[in-house]
């Protein structure tokens, strides 16, 4: 196994093998498709070996790659019209959870985006108005400040409010430093919070909250190593002499304790969280009919 492999990672694009197509992996389907300055990647993890090699459960992965010039309406359009692709377009309620710590720039993705929420659950529990999809909000925190697991929380509200779908929001860790609030992964296989930092807490998914769970979520960190790394990968292509093997030599030099555990984020993070959080709020309000 190369080091590259071995980088951390939540995106399931990430994980395929650069020297393969996942339409050659058995057990797995892609279609790549562009508009409007959007790349969409649709990843159908189906069975072994796909599994395996991809490393992600079985289920559907939806990658949105934009660049500095893609306007923000056709990005949360193609959001939303992925969102739908997930849902279904009869979905009838939805509670949206922000996961992530506010205080933490980087982790504060989440949180961000149910701020933007138009919910309208309330206007037809409580004024008797029919207001399409049921849409409810929350930010449960973190262990640290709640001493709850968020599955815990969420859990509890949803055995009260009886949502269908839960949309559940996180920051993730990309593997390409490049992907930073540049990338924009869905799934229908729910999320684990802190798995790309190594801080896996109890999963969100059907199993554990007992209903749909889609998971969407934008890179705000990269470990210090696969910075490293890309900078390596960037001298070979260069033709500095740099082979795949010197570049796992020097990777295997980097393999220190403290070095592994480094997690660097871009200096203007907030200023991103906020651009993709208003992406993300605006995506949901368009596919669920809100203000």
């Amino acid at each position: 196994m190369s080091r590259i492999e071995e980088l951390n990672t939540d995106l399931a694009l990430e994980r395929v093998p650069q020297s393969d197509s996942a339409k050659r992996i058995n057990g797995a389907d892609i279609s790549v498709t562009t508009k409007n300055g959007c790349t969409v990647t649709d990843i159908t993890v189906r069975s072994e070996p796909a599994i395996s090699i991809i490393g992600k459960p079985a289920g559907r992965y939806i990658t949105i790659e934009v660049d500095e010039q893609t306007k923000e309406d056709d990005i949360a359009v193609s959001l939303s019209e992925q969102i739908l692709k997930l849902t279904g377009d009869n979905v009838a309620s939805v509670l949206v959870a922000g996961l992530g710590n506010r205080d933490i720039p980087a982790d504060s993705l989440g949180t961000r985006c149910v701020d933007g929420i138009c919910v309208t659950r309330l206007l037809s529990e409580y004024a008797g108005f029919v207001a399409g999809v049921n849409v409810s909000a929350v930010a449960p925190g973190v262990l640290g400040d709640t001493g709850m697991e968020t599955a815990e929380i969420l859990n509890g509200i949803c055995s009260i409010t009886q949502p269908e779908t839960v949309i559940a929001i996180d920051s993730l860790c990309a593997r390409d430093v490049h992907r930073i609030a540049t990338t924009y992964q869905l799934t229908d296989t729910g999320i684990s919070p802190g798995a790309g930092l190594g801080n896996n807490r109890r999963s969100l998914n059907e199993q554990t909250l007992g209903r749909r769970v889609i998971g969407i979520g934008v890179p705000t960190v990269v470990y210090a190593r696969t910075v490293c790394h890309n900078v390596l990968e960037m001298l070979a292509r260069k033709s500095v002499d740099y082979s795949q093997g010197a570049i796992d030599g020097v990777m295997s030099e980097l393999d220190d304790e403290l070095i592994n555990s480094l997690v660097v984020t871009p200096k203007d993070i907030d200023t991103m969280c906020d651009t993709s959080a208003r992406i993300i709020s605006r995506a949901i309000n368009i596919a669920f009919g809100g203000c």
